[in-house]
């Protein structure tokens, strides 16, 4: 039994790990860069603000509440709204690896 359960820990841990790669892409295909910049640094025309070198876990917050409706942003939602949490770790990650900076 102790032998299953944690084969199932192992094996769930690992399947929701983290992937900047794929972050990196989904970053790119989600047109994040329009109004994060290609580094985070934020784009000021389009309103956004700076997210590189965040905490992932904070960009994993602000994703999952953007898409609860906890927290309110009408421009993002249709970007991220058909995205995965798996998704949504993998962008938090690739966020966290930006410089955030010009």
């Amino acid at each position: 039994m102790y032998r299953w359960i944690v084969s199932a820990l192992l094996l769930s841990s690992t399947a929701l790990a983290q992937d900047a790669t794929r972050g990196d892409n989904l970053y790119k295909a989600n047109n994040c860069i329009q109004c994060h910049g290609p580094n985070g640094q934020g784009v000021t025309d389009q309103k956004g603000p700076r997210i590189g070198g965040q905490y992932d876990w904070y960009v994993l917050k602000a994703l999952s509440d953007f898409k609860k409706g906890e927290r309110n942003n009408p421009e993002m939602y249709p970007y991220i709204r058909n995205l995965s949490e798996q998704d949504y770790k993998d962008l938090s990650a690739y966020v966290a690896q930006l410089s955030g900076q010009d």
